[in-house]
């Protein structure tokens, strides 16, 4: 019994450490968030502890990570190798296609023997996770970590994104500001107003599409955006929607 004891009290350490650590070093990504066992609150939770890497190792601890394939594991997998060396605890890290990665956690977690520790995944999926208590309430570590600078973080995602009920259950990796832009000076030009229509639009991309418009030798195309199959279409939606 002490050994189980000594055990998860060093695994709530490196966990926080890690969730740390990828806040601070990714630039890119999406919320991550840790596995904590059902009905873990902050009452019943460790206080947060300031880690020196010097001292502080975690020997014999793996950490399993799920994310999303062919983006956050490239960005993560740069810092993987310097973590390890800090804290001697190793990262398995487990990647899915983004279409998919939502199925695989929620049967993970949901299983009686989950087996991944913290997922890098969109922030509005968080609820889902909240709901059935599998995210640790991080609110008391956050805030009494000055190294996190939590007031640097843009308000709509440190205050929103992040929090349900006022308590804080992710840490967030980036944001997205969702937009329409247009070259202007082109259309000044050609003498052009800007679309309101998809026949609007469609002309516009047509009468540019094949012309240098840099300046570079090099003809580029009248307009730019994601169809890909399985690939964020609800962002190209927010952005024309929004506009």
């Amino acid at each position: 019994m002490c050994y189980w004891q000594s055990f998860r009290s060093q695994w709530q350490r490196v966990r926080y450490y890690l969730i740390f650590l990828t806040a601070i070093w990714l630039s890119l990504g999406v919320p991550g968030c840790s596995f904590s066992p059902p009905n873990s609150q902050t009452a019943s939770s460790p206080g947060p502890t300031q880690i020196n890497p010097a001292v502080q190792r975690f020997d014999g601890v793996t950490i399993n990570v799920i994310t999303q394939k062919g983006i956050l594991d490239v960005a993560l997998n740069r810092h993987i190798g310097k973590f390890e060396s800090l804290t001697g605890a190793k990262v398995n890290m487990v990647a899915f296609p983004f279409g998919d990665l939502y199925q695989k956690l929620q049967q993970d977690w949901s299983s009686r023997t989950p087996k991944y520790d913290m997922a890098v995944i969109l922030s509005k999926w968080l609820i889902d996770f909240i709901n059935t208590d599998d995210l640790e309430d991080l609110t008391n570590r956050v805030q009494s970590d000055s190294a996190l600078q939590w007031q640097d973080i843009a308000p709509i995602f440190r205050d929103v994104s992040v929090r349900y009920k006022q308590r804080i259950y992710a840490i967030p990796l980036d944001g997205d500001f969702q937009m329409v832009y247009y070259r202007s000076d082109l259309l000044k030009t050609a003498g052009l107003e800007p679309p309101t229509t998809w026949d609007d639009y469609l002309a516009i991309a047509k009468q540019f599409h094949g012309k240098d418009l840099n300046n570079d030798g090099e003809s580029d195309y009248g307009s730019c955006m994601a169809k890909g199959p399985r690939f964020a279409g609800y962002l190209l939606f927010a952005s024309i929607a929004s506009s």
